[in-house]
């Protein structure tokens, strides 16, 4: 099986765990190749969602400090948001969207590689939600498994 084939199975893997364990409604995760954030995995609940937000400005979407993939990819920290609708890290028009989605509480953790964000990986509860220190601690260490999976640095 080829590389890249093992990397996808590998990344639909820790989306689709993530939502479970977490007890999350969605999860995906974007890649960073050459500055674009694009597809990686997504479970079904947040491939539409994805679809919806596809047209938004990627610039705007990786603006440090002003979004939330943006403050990912600078701080290289992770992020808990109790409900995105109600963030200013979230673009007015992504805050509606997710709301049709019935996306609210948001935790987030940036992919590295050598100490380098190659991706985002973010989850959504289906309620206004704060996820705990132990929860992120999950998450990380998902995001870290799907690091290991990729071929090279995206």
């Amino acid at each position: 099986m080829p590389e890249a084939d093992k990397a996808a199975i590998a990344l639909c893997l820790a989306v689709n765990e993530a939502v479970k364990v977490l007890g999350a409604k969605a999860a995906y995760i974007r890649l960073l190749v050459d500055g674009v954030l694009t597809p990686g995995a997504a479970t079904a609940s947040a491939a539409q969602y994805l679809d919806d937000i596809a047209g938004l400005s990627t610039l705007a979407l990786l603006s440090a400090g002003k979004t939330a993939a943006g403050q990912l990819i600078a701080t290289k920290v992770p992020l808990v948001l109790d409900d995105v609708t109600e963030s200013d890290l979230i673009l007015a028009q992504t805050r509606q969207i997710a709301a049709s989605h019935g996306f609210h509480g948001t935790a987030a953790v940036p992919l590295l590689a050598e100490d380098q964000v190659v991706g985002v990986f973010f989850v959504f509860a289906g309620r206004v939600r704060h996820f705990t220190d132990q929860e992120v601690s999950t998450l990380s260490s998902l995001a870290k498994q799907a690091v290991l999976a990729l071929p090279t640095n995206p």
